[in-house]
């Protein structure tokens, strides 16, 4: 859903035009100011910690090729959209080598050892890695995909409300988590400014707390 301020100000364009046409005696609109509320850099979307994450590996799925993604997903910071179009020919001697589909940059990286198992052999260059299709053998939608995967998570008692988008922010906070800096997070979501990574810091206490643990102590 966009923001308050985007359909106010489509509204107020379409009373300014019907006024200056002499649709209308008066325009409604005139003189009211909607304010856009200043960006944040907090962290909106839940995220899964490592021990939901092994949770999920360790569970059973009643939809395994979601299964598959989604856990393909949280490992790599793909999008549904990547996911569904990710062919054979993107993974050449254990490296991810893809487009990302909201920005077009390159994202270029060695994959885990255990996400090469997740996906299993190699099939021909063409052939899309994920068959996530629905009854009607059609691509999986965004909220088809949910649906499935919220079930699983429900089932699990995880209580948070996870969607496939999720995996992406999975990915980077747990990069964060395990040693990576900004920059390198940053190179692997194929983000176009470090700023768009720097949102990921403002969810992680964990990271000030090993911080201040890191810190030497000193003797009375």
């Amino acid at each position: 859903m966009k923001p308050p301020h985007n359909y106010f100000a489509r509204l107020k364009k379409i009373f300014n035009d019907a006024y200056e046409h002499n649709i209308i005696p008066m325009n409604p609109a005139a003189g009211i100011k909607f304010s856009k509320r200043s960006k944040d850099n907090t962290l909106k979307k839940q995220v899964l910690a490592t021990s939901e994450l092994e949770l999920l590996y360790k569970s059973d799925c009643n939809h395994p090729e979601l299964k598959k993604a989604f856990l393909f997903a949280c490992g790599t910071g793909l999008g549904l959209a990547e996911i569904l179009n990710l062919q054979w020919s993107n993974i050449k001697n254990g490296v991810l080598d893809c487009n990302r589909a909201k920005t077009g940059n390159r994202t270029n990286f060695k994959l885990q050892e255990h996400l090469v198992k997740i996906i299993g052999k190699p099939n021909e260059p063409e052939k899309l890695i994920f068959n996530l299709v629905n009854k009607k053998g059609e691509p999986l939608t965004t909220n088809g995909a949910n649906f499935r995967l919220r079930s699983w998570i429900k089932r699990l008692d995880i209580d948070k409300d996870i969607t496939f988008y999720c995996a992406t922010h999975t990915f980077a906070v747990q990069l964060l988590l395990h040693g990576a800096n900004l920059k390198t997070v940053s190179e692997l979501m194929a983000h176009d400014d470090i700023r768009s990574t720097m949102k990921y810091l403002n969810y992680i206490d964990e990271l000030k707390n090993k911080a201040i643990d890191n810190l030497p102590t000193y003797e009375l």
